[in-house]
């Protein structure tokens, strides 16, 4: 048997199967997170209102002309970088196939593919300890419940993530080049201009990477974020805004005039119990697990935790608004995990330890799925989703001249992002509405559709009949609409019989 080494042509030969292998093990992970992303995208569940009436309806005015007006962007407190980068699948979807759900759908798919750099980011991150650790980073990105939810849906927090966690590794990396820290810092700028909450998070992740390396890290990543922020102030200036005057309005608007509180507060140690039931029976593994792994990750781990304390510091508090924390922790705690595998498997027999990263992978990917089956998700796979296949429902109605809601509040609804006719919304009856209100039957010339609360079906007027409910029993809140029915009648509409009772306007009148 010859023990000369082998020649460059079968080492370069070895290296490209390799090479082959990582890529067709990445494009399988990859692949799995897409399927898990876009599955989510499909339902027309919302994880908040804000996801349709600050986003989706605001994307569909800015492509059709038409929609509801929230109060945040009648004070100018919002951005239009999301809302404008989902208008254009949206009008995209509408051109491809006119009268089908694809415009809706377009924009939740541009989310999914979005979430894939998390997945990729993962790799990265991991890759800095070992190929190993990089190959369960990414499992767990790819198959981590909060990760694949949130992932297909249409939320600055979302999109934020995407951006911050990418940002991060290049950033982060100890080998990576000025070109990778000029990346770097520009999709932290966009995730900073997509939550701008995270600032504070994102400033001390780049104090603690950068150091005193002015030249190498800190030169070229503050240009990539000036030119993130420069985008942002050409998007506010194109949107008739003061560039970074939302900042302002919102600051003004959520803590010194306190409108943020109307929306319920909550206690500091509220993420800390959010978590728990998040994450259930794995709650103290994940915290464990980060423990080997946490001197070599320290700004990502201040990143999480600077993020969390500041969100714990506001009183109205959303799960949503920690998935940045969130996903580190969970990406560190995969890392971690590893870590203690591979420790492990240097004490076992050659077969089992080939078998005990594939079964760390299975583990996760159990608990994973035992949270989305059983946890506080389950409550919100139908959130929101009667209003919007009620209004659904009326899209190829080629008859539809009007649509009144009762007692469906308009958080409830699709609006025109799900009705996607440009035909006047009116308030028939809501409970929200102060004062004495007009009778159904007088406003009903105004409009030949209804939209209604299920229990609140007695009140619709004679001559409509029912075509439908969707939605669950009960909402995962209770001052949510669960369960929404569609009712229609002959005829056409008159115009002005509807009075004062239009949507929009009530909406501009209730500072809604």
């Amino acid at each position: 048997m010859s023990l000369r080494p082998p020649s460059s042509g079968a080492a370069e030969a070895a290296e490209g199967g390799r090479s082959r292998a990582t890529l067709r093990g990445f494009v399988a992970i990859l692949a799995v997170a897409l399927a898990l992303r876009v599955a989510m995208a499909l339902g027309t569940n919302a994880v908040h209102p804000d996801e349709i009436f600050q986003y989706l309806e605001q994307a569909h005015r800015h492509a059709f002309g038409y929609g509801v007006v929230p109060w945040e962007y009648r004070y100018g407190m919002r951005n239009w970088l999301l809302p404008l980068a989902l208008s254009g699948p949206m009008r995209l979807g509408d051109w491809i196939a006119p009268g089908t759900g694809l415009y809706l759908l377009l924009p939740r798919l541009m989310m999914a593919l979005l979430g894939l750099a998390v997945v990729a980011a993962a790799f990265r991150i991991g890759d800095r300890l070992s190929r190993a650790h990089a190959w369960v980073a990414m499992a767990v990105a790819a198959i981590w419940w909060e990760l694949a939810y949130f992932g297909g849906h249409t939320l600055t927090e979302a999109a934020a993530v995407a951006a911050a966690l990418p940002g991060a590794a290049l950033l982060g990396d100890p080998k990576a080049g000025r070109r990778s820290a000029a990346v770097g810092g520009l999709l932290l700028g966009f995730a900073v201009l997509l939550r701008f909450h995270y600032a504070p998070a994102i400033g001390v992740f780049v104090l603690m990477t950068c150091g005193t390396d002015w030249r190498g890290r800190w030169a070229p990543a503050v240009a990539g974020g000036l030119v993130a922020l420069a985008v942002g102030a050409a998007v506010d200036l194109a949107m008739g805004q003061v560039p970074f005057s939302w900042i302002v309005a919102n600051f003004q608007q959520n803590i010194l005039a306190n409108r943020a509180a109307g929306f319920g507060v909550s206690p500091p140690l509220t993420y800390v119990r959010a978590l728990g039931a998040g994450w259930g029976l794995f709650f103290a593994p994940i915290l464990l697990a980060i423990v080997p792994v946490f001197n070599r990750y320290r700004p990502l781990v201040a990143m999480a935790a600077v993020n969390f304390l500041v969100h714990s510091a506001i009183g109205h508090k959303e799960y949503r608004f920690i998935l940045l924390s969130a996903a580190i922790l969970v990406l560190l705690a995969a890392i971690g995990s590893a870590e203690y595998v591979l420790r492990l498997r240097e004490r076992m027999p050659p077969r089992r330890a080939r078998l005990a990263l594939p079964a760390l992978v299975l583990l996760w990917a159990g608990a994973s799925g035992s949270l989305m089956a059983r946890g506080r998700l389950t409550s919100e796979w139908q959130a929101f989703e009667g209003g919007s296949q009620a209004m659904a429902a009326l899209r190829g109605d080629a008859s539809l001249c009007g649509v009144g809601m009762v007692g469906v509040n308009f958080w409830d609804s699709g609006g025109y992002t799900y009705l996607h006719r440009n035909v006047p919304i009116y308030v028939g009856q809501s409970d929200r509405l102060p004062g004495p209100q007009p009778r159904l039957e007088t406003l009903a010339p105004a409009f030949n559709a209804i939209v209604a609360a299920a229990e609140k079906r007695s009140m619709v007027p004679a001559g409509y009949r029912e075509i439908g409910c969707s939605g669950p029993e009960h909402g995962a809140e209770p001052r949510e609409v669960s369960r929404v029915c569609t009712f229609v009648r002959e005829g056409g509409c008159e115009a002005g019989a509807g009075g004062d009772r239009l949507l929009d306007r009530i909406m501009r009148r209730q500072d809604w």
